[in-house]
């Protein structure tokens, strides 16, 4: 407990304030679009209210089934882009 303490006391503010002008770390792509899609989903429930986490459930739900339709389809051999759907509305 006293080398908490001691390391509390001893908190040199300057060195932490130095750090942040460093600028030896540049953010990858893959850290800014990560912090981008957290930051929009962070402000949309911010707006919409945690009553509204059943429309987001529906969303995330959509997104994984298209997911992970597309990739079971692709890997079952379907390389083309056509389904049923797709078929019917150029025969028309």
């Amino acid at each position: 407990m006293k080398m908490i303490v001691d390391s509390i006391g001893n908190f040199d503010f300057n060195v932490l304030v130095a750090g942040f002008n460093d600028s030896s770390h540049v953010l990858t792509q893959v850290e800014l679009i990560s912090l981008i899609v957290l930051g929009v989903l962070g402000i949309g429930i911010c707006l919409t209210g945690w009553k509204f986490v059943r429309v987001w459930a529906v969303i995330f739900g959509f997104v994984s089934g298209t997911v992970g339709g597309a990739a079971a389809a692709y890997f079952a051999g379907s390389r083309t882009a056509r389904t049923p759907a797709i078929r019917t509305g150029s025969a028309m």
